[in-house]
């Protein structure tokens, strides 16, 4: 007896970790995301960092104001304020802004909210667009090609009243500048739920490896019992 509740306790803090190690990476990865489709846009938790990458980035744009016939070599990423309620009381950086299929030759600077500033004030701000500064694409991508984009970025810890969204979208150039095109927006919206803290999410993560663990202890010696009785 002795000797099986030295093997359960080992298992347990085997599980432990697992479940620490699992769920303590996918906490970091994107903390605040709570949900993202494809074409429409997520729901983030503004208590704490959130980060749209990976399976999480927004991807799948409306393409249908670009033109059908143009090759686009450049490409911004366009961010802007909507909803009821004001701007939080101090200035925040999106950052980590970044692309992939295709990627940018060089990186993008981060994007200040600033209401302090006359043009970003709680009054005249809705509506206003801020951009990216304007980098060129590793591969030039068409109509047919540039929905599957991939933007990811981070949003802050924020304080911000119910009823706010982030407005997302691109804006892609050809060479030449002459054609400028942008996608339709995407949404990341503010949402009041909250996300598990990484010691919620290792625990139960651990409960369901012990679980597995105790079973499958209980069918070896049982296995065992019937091998002794023959």
């Amino acid at each position: 007896m002795k000797s099986f509740c030295n093997v359960a306790l080992s298992g347990l803090r085997v599980a432990a970790l697992l479940g620490l190690l699992v769920c303590g990476v996918q906490s970091v990865a994107n903390a605040g995301v709570l949900t993202y489709t494809a074409g429409t846009g997520g729901t983030f938790d503004p208590s704490t960092v959130s980060t749209f990458s990976g399976a999480d980035a927004f991807t799948q744009w409306d393409v249908s104001a670009l033109s059908g016939v143009t090759s686009y070599t450049k490409v911004r990423a366009q961010f802007a304020w909507n909803g009821t309620g004001p701007m939080p009381a101090s200035a925040f950086d999106l950052s980590s802004i970044s692309l992939a299929d295709p990627s940018t030759t060089a990186a993008f600077l981060d994007v200040q909210f600033a209401p302090t500033t006359l043009a970003y004030d709680t009054t005249a701000f809705t509506g206003d667009i801020l951009e990216t500064n304007q980098r060129t694409l590793s591969t030039s991508v068409t109509k047919a090609t540039a929905g599957s984009t991939k933007l990811s970025f981070t949003i802050p810890t924020i304080v911000v009243n119910p009823g706010w969204n982030l407005l997302v979208r691109l804006q892609f150039s050809d060479a030449g500048g002459s054609n400028l095109n942008a996608t339709g927006w995407q949404n990341a919206t503010y949402s009041n739920s909250s996300v598990p803290e990484p010691g919620t999410s290792a625990v139960a993560g651990g409960l369901v490896a012990l679980a597995i663990f105790v079973q499958r202890r209980r069918a070896k010696r049982a296995a065992n019992i019937d091998n002794n009785a023959v």
